[in-house]
């Protein structure tokens, strides 16, 4: 069995500061979730910060490990959207930053490294608030690949129980876990 190449990436969601308030009525409490490349087993989340309303204040780490490829081919992107979290409704997007993971990379030091990226709203020409984080590269390790039978164990495991679920309750579900 191989390994693959893969580093620790660590994130810290410090602060924003200056965002739009998406609400008519009550206080913002905002959260942010964060992804890597769109995949929604990587998806991750702040507490909601009950206090800041515009410029809340998180300080809360996230750790992913990436593969090597990820890291440096620069198609892939972090992606973190903030919410308000809200009571009787379904939570109100706020903005977003998209960055590439190489870029990131790239701009590395040896130490944790702090940055201020501009929070933009899919529907607003001018961003609209300021995102700070801190992220660290780890040393490059070996991760363990699984072995074919144990992937091909799994990706039948999948279509059982998905099938399972759609064959009683008519209903297309993703289980997280086979992701």
């Amino acid at each position: 069995m191989s390994n693959m190449n893969c580093r620790k990436f660590e994130i810290t969601l410090v602060s924003a500061n200056d965002l739009s308030n998406v609400r008519t009525f009550g206080r913002m409490k905002v959260y942010a979730e964060v992804s890597i490349g769109g995949e929604p087993n990587t998806v991750k989340r702040t507490p909601a910060d009950m206090k800041g309303e515009t410029n809340p204040n998180w300080k809360f780490k996230i750790e992913y490990t990436l593969g090597e490829k990820a890291v440096k081919q620069g198609d892939v992107d972090l992606t973190i959207k903030l919410y308000c979290k809200r009571s009787l409704l379904s939570d109100k997007y706020v903005g977003e930053v998209n960055m590439s993971l190489k870029e990131l990379f790239k701009k590395r030091k040896s130490s944790e490294r702090t940055t201020s990226i501009k929070v933009k709203r899919n529907d607003a020409v001018d961003p609209r608030g300021t995102l700070v984080i801190s992220y660290n590269f780890g040393k490059r390790i070996g991760v363990p690949r699984p072995s074919k039978w144990e992937r091909a164990l799994v990706a039948g495991a999948k279509i059982l129980v998905e099938g399972t679920i759609f064959l009683f309750l008519g209903a297309d579900i993703e289980i997280p876990i086979f992701s």
